[in-house]
């Protein structure tokens, strides 16, 4: 964001996601979610970082109301209303720690930047 020349935005206490704030969190933490971590002798796989990113959850825009009961736009920030536990699965199944990017996607493909210890605790009480 810093490179970027991006400043970051609150309202109300909370994180305001613009396009292109939205753009760079998704770039960098697919990359990240990308690479997954086990024991190499285990998962050469995921050693070298080669494991694709799976989608797991998907998301709708987060719209809260300020004080007075007016909505508050924070851009593109989401909330996750489904997941796919699957994939999760599935990595530990093979004894791959997934690296879970806290983006998700909306209906028509939009990339929201949502609360991942919100997320974390939805997929925790799967």
């Amino acid at each position: 964001m810093e490179a970027a020349g991006l400043k970051t935005k609150f309202l109300q206490g909370q994180r305001v996601t613009d396009e292109a704030t939205v753009k760079i969190v998704d770039d960098v933490l697919r990359a990240r979610s990308t690479r997954t971590s086990s024991p190499p002798s285990r998962n050469s796989e995921a050693k070298r970082g080669d494991s694709p990113a799976r989608k797991f959850s998907d998301a709708g825009k987060l719209s809260p109301n300020d004080e007075k009961g007016k909505p508050i736009d924070l851009g593109f920030v989401g909330e996750v209303y489904e997941l796919n536990l699957e994939p999760l699965r599935e990595c530990i199944r093979r004894s791959i720690t997934p690296v879970i990017s806290p983006t998700a996607r909306g209906p028509r493909g939009q990339i929201y930047n949502c609360n991942a210890d919100i997320a974390a605790a939805q997929t925790a009480m799967r």
